[in-house]
């Protein structure tokens, strides 16, 4: 028994690997409207504190960030060959649409420090796929939340230098079902049902420099420690011969580290440009250390990194109205033949707009959208079925609200 449940706790604990995905940079912020770009030399927004905290100290006065946005997903899985053991089920929308949001706050200490905090929402997934779609083996429904405090602090060190840092505390949960084969009889056998459970806190390292060449042209770049997240939970597994039981897991999940660039330039007092570049080592999910009550293993992932682009523009009037527009690309983290279906991500683009105004003294509001094209995530890593996701997209929409307190 017990080397049978490790078994499915090696299957569920690789699958879930995958879970962990790209880090989220939509928080809802000032950049949100132009797909983030250049969300390094951005400094628009007590926002700054997830995306930069050197960008802190060149705010020109404390500020509270509050937003709040709809996630709506379309994840629609094409099956294009299967088996009679993997049947046809297609799994029908296995996205769903859900609230999220985030806030910060900057307090200006004096003309050169600054401090601030944010929250914010660094990872996620939730899908569900119900309990008879070919990938049932893999994943029938996968929930992980990952949110961050993030405590940090500013220094204007020269009138063109600006340094931050910031103490990341980040918090995941991962939920996974999925179905067990019966071996003795796969194709008329009735299949079991296993489910991981665990979280993990760590605390990570976020530093950033802002440089300013001139009053209209600054280069910003974060870096960010990765996660050694360790996902201490258990496993409960009910057997498709009948039986059942429940062991003790964790499994080390390395969310990668990054490295954020971005270059803001304002053409006039109207337009300013944003290009932004970035990396992700995502090559250190190669392999997944995965532990039980008796025993140990390794896991091949073979996961890749990723790779980061993005252009937008910026447009602001003297009477406080601003519209932003933007684009940003990340290349993929796994090939074709290695990717799972707990997270379908191929690679991606994110397509955004927004619109702010000054509403009074203290209070700025505005709006935004941004849709993200998920990729076609071709998908054959197994013999028993393959296809692609030809929907795999989400919509974002949302509101935000600056106030300013000593205004």
């Amino acid at each position: 028994m017990i080397r049978y449940l490790l078994t499915m706790t090696l299957l569920l604990t690789a699958a879930a690997a995958h879970a962990g995905g790209l880090w989220l940079r939509d928080f809802g912020g000032a950049s949100q409207g132009r797909s983030n770009a250049a969300e390094a030399a951005g400094v628009e927004s007590s926002s700054t504190v997830a995306h930069n905290p050197a960008g802190m100290a060149l705010l020109d006065e404390s500020q509270y960030s509050i937003s709040g946005f709809a996630l709506a997903g379309n994840t629609k899985f094409d099956l294009q060959d299967t088996t009679i053991i993997a049947g046809n089920g297609d799994g029908g929308q296995a996205a769903s649409t859900a609230p999220a949001g985030g806030l910060s706050y900057v307090h200006k200490i004096n003309d050169r420090w600054s401090a601030g905090f944010g929250v914010a929402a660094l990872t996620g997934a939730s899908l569900d796929y119900g309990e008879t779609w070919v990938g049932r083996y893999q994943a029938q429904k996968v929930d992980l939340l990952g949110l961050a405090a993030i405590p940090a602090v500013s220094w204007q060190a020269t009138e063109k230098l600006s340094l931050g840092l910031g103490l990341p505390i980040l918090y995941t949960k991962l939920k996974q079902d999925l179905a067990i084969p019966d071996l003795q009889n796969p194709v008329l056998g009735t299949d079991g049902q296993a489910r991981l459970k665990g979280d993990d806190t760590n605390v990570g390292v976020q530093a950033g420099a802002i440089y300013e060449f001139t009053e209209r042209t600054r280069l910003g770049v974060m870096y960010m420690t990765k996660f050694d997240q360790k996902m201490d939970g258990d496993t409960d597994v009910d057997l498709p011969a009948g039986g059942s039981g429940s062991i003790t897991t964790d499994a080390d999940l390395p969310l990668a580290e990054m490295v954020r660039v971005g270059l803001a330039h304002a053409f006039t007092d109207e337009y300013t440009l944003y290009l932004g570049a970035g990396w992700e080592n995502w090559s250190k999910l190669d392999t997944i250390i995965i532990s039980g009550e008796q025993n140990a293993a390794s896991v091949p992932v073979g996961w890749k990194d990723t790779w980061h682009g993005s252009a937008g523009l910026r447009y602001q009037r003297g009477d406080g109205f601003e519209a932003q527009v933007g684009v940003s690309y990340d290349s993929s983290p796994v090939d074709n033949d290695k990717r799972r279906a707990e997270l379908p991500v191929d690679r991606q683009w994110r397509y955004s707009t927004s619109v702010s105004w000054q509403a009074s003294k203290r209070m700025r509001v505005g709006t935004y959208i941004t849709y993200m094209d998920l990729g076609s995530a071709h998908m054959n890593s197994t013999p028993l079925w393959n296809g692609e996701f030809k929907r795999n997209s989400i919509v974002m929409i949302g509101a935000t609200l600056q106030y300013y307190p000593k205004r």
